[in-house]
Order: C-alpha cells, then structure tokens, then sequence
C-alpha cells in the first residue's frame, strides 16, 4: 500500500511537470509570434527595439530608443558613400547631418536603413528629409523611410528638394495606399499624418530655419537639378554637395566652411584586374539627341573647388568599385588643395 502510494504521487508529480512544460512551450510561441508581428509592422522586436531598447507609448507605437553616441552637438554622419554601382562595403549615397538630438536626412541610397540601424537611430527620430537631386541611387529608399518613420510614430515629417518632390510623394501615397491603409488599421497609425506631411520643393537660392539649424541652397550642375545643401549653427557649417560638375556656385554655398562633403566619383583607382573600366574626363556627354552637362568634376576640379572656398575639412564620398588609391588621390588633390582631407566611408561620423 506504502509502495502504491509512493508511485501515486510520483505520477502526480510527473504530470505537473509535464502540464507546466506545456504551458512554458505555449507561452513561449506566443513570445515568439508576437514578436514576429513587432518585427513585421514596427521594425522591432519585442522588449528589444531596433536600436537595442524601447520605452512603452501609450495610445501609440512603441517609442524607440536613440543609443548612437554622438561626438559632439554638431556633426555629419557619412550614412551611404556608395554610386549607382554595387559595392560589398558602401551603401547608396546618404548624409544625416546631426544637431541636438535633431536629424537631417540628405539623400536615401540603397542600403540607408540598414546603415541607420546599425547606427542605433530610428526611423522616427529624422525631422527633415532633403533630396540633392532625384536620380535613383540618391532616392530609392524614400519609401520605405517614409512608411517605416511614420509607422513608428514620426507625426510632423517634413520633406524637401528640388522640383518633382512632391510628385514623388504623391506616387508613393497613391500607389501604395491600400498597403499603408492595411498597416494603419494595425497599428492604429492615422492615413492623414502620411497623406498631409509638409513638403517643399525648392529652386535655386534658399535660406531657411529649421530645428536651430540655418540651411542655405544653390543650384549645381548634373544631369538632373541638383541642389547643394549648407548648415549652419553655433559658428560651424556643414555643405553637402550632392552630384556635380564644377560649379562656381556649389564655390559662392562653400565659402570658408567648417566641413565640405563632396561627390569624389572621379577618383584615382588602383590599377589591376577587376578594378573597372578608366575614368573618362569630358567635358559633356551627349546621347542622342540631347546635350547632357557634364554629370562629375574631375578630382582636379573637385580640389579646385574646395581650395576657392577656403573650406578648412574636405569629405570625400561617392565611390564605385574598385580600389581607392589613396595616396595618389590625396596626392592629387593636395597638389591645389590644403585643407584636411578625409576618405569617407559608411557610417563614419565627422565633427566641424
């Protein structure tokens, strides 16, 4: 009797354990579903934001937590320093220059959430998007920049640039509509936030405030309008040059800047088996019927440009495939330039 009781309770004790592994595995693929949905409609897992934490929101997305450690209260962040060209180590082109906590996104190459994902800076935290020019190496992740900003709980988006801006937008609230209106009855988003963002488009000479931030625009030549962009606040300034040819007015936007990111396509590679075909410098292109403008400075005129503004810090960027000669290109440029020159590179972040 002793020895019946002894197993009665034995197997009592087996099926509790065997009843709380059940309910351990249940919880468990529920953790697991959950968190695939966070990661499908917000980015996010659960308890874990993209950028390594989150904070709970009521009524609203999940609010993200910023970790990137600034270097200072005033910088540029070389989030893409790619070309239209695949490269393994360079994402499109794409500069997030940085002011107190606010963020200005200059161009959306292929590869720029990635980039601002491993940077630890969400979606939602850019304030102001700003395109150079609209070709698709400089553009093609505004989409999903807009969408993923919005879902993630950015409410006042402003966009800008050059002309077609808007056109843009309105492809992307058109075509993908019924998408967005799907995710906003998920996430209890509003259609009218991403619909009635503020959107300028912008020509020639500006000069605006946004965030503290004082931006000022020239026109410079490419083979689509091209805008330059220049901050500036607290006696520094960054320019960001987008595409160019040699232009005397990216020279007049420039003048005595702290920090001057500059298209560099032209530069001095490495010779050797499957470094790509040689530069060509011509003066235009012609296709056709049409007689294009000269779509990329040389790196002569690049250090010509630089040295006429007295810029006191040159950031090279825009690199296809192949590999950079260093030194023959810095010899290049410091033969008429001589200021400080970086080689930029994916998410390298510069102070003025």
């Amino acid at each position: 009797m002793k020895g019946d009781v002894l197993m009665s309770t034995r197997g009592r004790f087996r099926k509790r354990i065997k009843d709380k592994s059940t309910a351990y595995l249940c919880t468990t693929t529920i953790l697991l579903l959950a968190g695939l949905h966070m990661t499908l409609f917000t980015g996010t897992a659960v308890g874990q934001g993209v950028q390594g934490k989150q904070s709970p929101k009521k009524g609203g997305p999940p609010r993200l937590v910023n970790t990137f450690r600034h270097q200072g209260e005033f910088s540029v962040i070389t989030l893409g320093t790619g070309s239209p060209a695949y490269h393994p180590e360079r994402s499109g082109p794409s500069a997030l220059v940085c002011y107190k906590g606010h963020y200005f996104l200059v161009d959306m190459g292929n590869g720029t959430q990635a980039r601002l994902h491993e940077a630890g800076i969400p979606a939602r935290d850019i304030d102001t998007i700003l395109f150079t020019h609209l070709h698709l190496d400089h553009s093609e992740e505004f989409i999903p920049m807009v969408i993923k900003a919005w879902l993630q709980g950015q409410d006042q988006l402003k966009i800008m640039g050059p002309p077609r801006t808007k056109e843009y937008h309105d492809f992307l609230i058109q075509f993908y509509h019924e998408d967005m209106a799907y995710r906003a009855w998920r996430t209890g988003r509003s259609m009218e936030i991403v619909e009635n963002m503020e959107i300028e488009e912008l020509k020639g000479k500006n000069r605006f405030e946004d965030h503290g931030v004082s931006i000022s625009t020239a026109e410079v030549p490419h083979t689509a309008y091209t805008l330059a962009y220049r901050f500036d606040t607290g006696g520094k300034s960054i320019v960001i040059s987008g595409d160019l040819g040699y232009s005397e007015s990216l020279i007049t936007l420039s003048k005595d800047a702290d920090l001057l990111v500059i298209d560099a396509s032209q530069y001095i590679r490495k010779k050797g088996p499957g470094q790509g075909p040689p530069r060509r410098d011509r003066k235009r292109v012609q296709t056709g019927d049409k007689d294009w403008p000269k779509p990329h400075a040389s790196i002569n005129e690049v250090a010509l440009m630089a040295e006429k503004a007295k810029a006191k810090k040159m950031v090279l960027t825009h690199f296809g495939p192949g590999d950079i000669d260093k030194e023959a290109t810095a010899g290049a440029i410091q033969e008429i330039y001589h200021g400080e020159i970086v080689f930029g590179r994916d998410l390298l972040e510069i102070v003025p």
